[in-house]
Parts: C-alpha cells; structure tokens; sequence
C-alpha cells in the first residue's frame, strides 16, 4: 500500500509573514488560496517536489484554529499522509493498538477522504488523506470555441480541469523567477560587502599614511632639541 507525505499544515497569526518566508524566502510556488467559511481560517498551500505546505490562519477569534493559536501559538499544526485506502490504513492502526479521533474518513467538497487519526499526545497531529478519484472521461465537459472545460467531482460539485502542462510550466517559471531574484539579491549583497572593504582599505591605507607622518614630525622634532 503506497505512502507518501502529501503536506505539512502550519498554523499562523500572521498570514503574510509567513508567506514571506516560504515564498519569497525559499521560493516556494502558491498552489492553493482559499477561504474555508465553515472552519474560519484562510488557507494557503505552497509546493515543494515532495509536498505542500499549508498555511492556516483564524479570520475570527472564536474559531477553533484562534483557540489553537491562543492556546499552543503558532507552529506545526499536523502531518497528512497520503494513502491508498484510508479505511484499511484506520482499520490497521485500530488492530494495532492505536485509539483513532475519527472512527470514519470525512469526505472533502473535492472529493478526497481525510481523517485525524490518532489521540495519543506523542503522535498529536497525524492525518491520512485518500486523493479525490481522477475525473472520468464521461464526467467532464469542454465548451466548444472556449478554454472552460469543467469535471463533476463524486459529490456532483464542479471543479475546473486544469491544463497539467501549463501549470507545471507556471510553475517552473516561477521557481526560475524566484531563482532569478535570489541570485540578484546574491550579486547586491556581494557588490556591498566589495565596497565595504574597498572603503576599509582604503580608510586603513589613510590611517598608515598619517601615523608615519605623525612619526617623522617627532622624530624631527627630537632631532632638532
């Protein structure tokens, strides 16, 4: 049964700060923006080439993720590991002694089955998640002359069918972009650092020049006495 880290979810009071770190910092893509109105958060994910991480910040201050933060601040949230099948991965944690929070899967809007699955302290945090099924041919539909084309998710919402291509292309364009930046960054700080010791030199060289010159008058002075 395949396993994988689908994404880490961190929760923050400080949306954009945070984003300035994994994105302008680390040059990590936005993949995901989204407002959850049930839960009262904003959320944010951001791809790595091994999974995302998800930014979690309250919009009131009675939300359960405002009680979190109140309570334990920010930092990591919980760890989502993506699985084939979610109710024999819970069914073998069960066997295995581990006492589950959800005794079912929940079903997403998109379509995908998550869970949180494990009550015991030292494992707080833990998540499966079963991706939505990819679409059907028979299930998605393209307006002739227009680049909309849609996919029924298994709960009958609609989700747009997005050209894999251009949004891996987006995104190494980004990362290049991101890439780009980083190295002009490099070559200011490295320019700086270069005149900051031309001027050290420079202010060395004309602090040597009037000590000697310092040193020649006293030694003409005590060779006139």
């Amino acid at each position: 049964m395949g396993k994988s880290l689908n994404h880490i979810g961190i929760v923050t009071d400080d949306l954009e700060k945070a984003v300035k770190f994994w994105q302008d910092g680390l040059g990590l893509p936005i993949t995901v923006k989204e407002r959850n109105e049930e839960e009262a958060v904003d959320i944010i994910f951001l791809g790595t080439d091994t999974g995302s991480i998800e930014l979690i910040a309250p919009i009131t201050s009675d939300s359960g993720i405002a009680k979190y933060l109140a309570k334990r601040g920010a930092g990591q949230h919980h760890i989502c590991i993506e699985v084939e099948n979610i109710e024999a991965t819970m069914q073998h944690l069960t066997q295995k002694g581990f006492e589950l929070i959800n005794e079912k899967p929940r079903q997403r809007h998109d379509g995908a089955e998550q869970a949180e699955v494990v009550k015991e302290r030292e494992i707080e945090g833990a998540r499966l998640l079963r991706p939505p099924d990819p679409p059907r041919p028979s299930e998605c539909s393209h307006d002739v002359g227009s680049d909309h084309s849609v996919c029924e998710t298994r709960d009958g919402h609609e989700r747009p069918l997005a050209d894999s291509r251009g949004q891996h292309r987006a995104t190494r364009d980004e990362q290049r972009r991101a890439g780009e930046k980083h190295d002009e960054r490099h070559a200011a700080a490295r320019d700086l650092r270069c005149c900051a010791a031309r001027r050290h030199r420079h202010r060395q060289a004309s602090q040597d020049r009037q000590r000697r010159k310092n040193r020649c008058q006293i030694d003409a002075a005590l060779a006139r006495k």
